[in-house]
C-alpha cells in the first residue's frame, strides 16, 4: 500500500501556489496533467506487478 501511496501525483500543490502567486500557471498545469497521465499507467503496472 505505500507503493500505491507513493504512485500518487503530488503536483496539485504545486499548480495551487502556481495560480496563486501568478508565476509559471501555464507550466504547472501542464505539468500536473503529464504526472496524472504517467501516474495512471505506473499504479497500473505495480497493481499488476505486486498482485494488489
Amino acid at each position: 500500500m505505500t507503493t500505491m501511496t507513493m504512485g500518487i501525483t503530488i503536483a496539485a500543490i504545486s499548480t495551487i501556489f502556481a495560480n496563486q502567486y501568478k508565476v509559471a500557471e501555464q507550466e504547472m498545469a501542464s505539468t500536473l496533467f503529464l504526472s496524472n497521465i504517467i501516474s495512471i499507467f505506473s499504479m497500473g503496472l505495480i497493481i499488476v506487478f505486486l498482485k494488489i
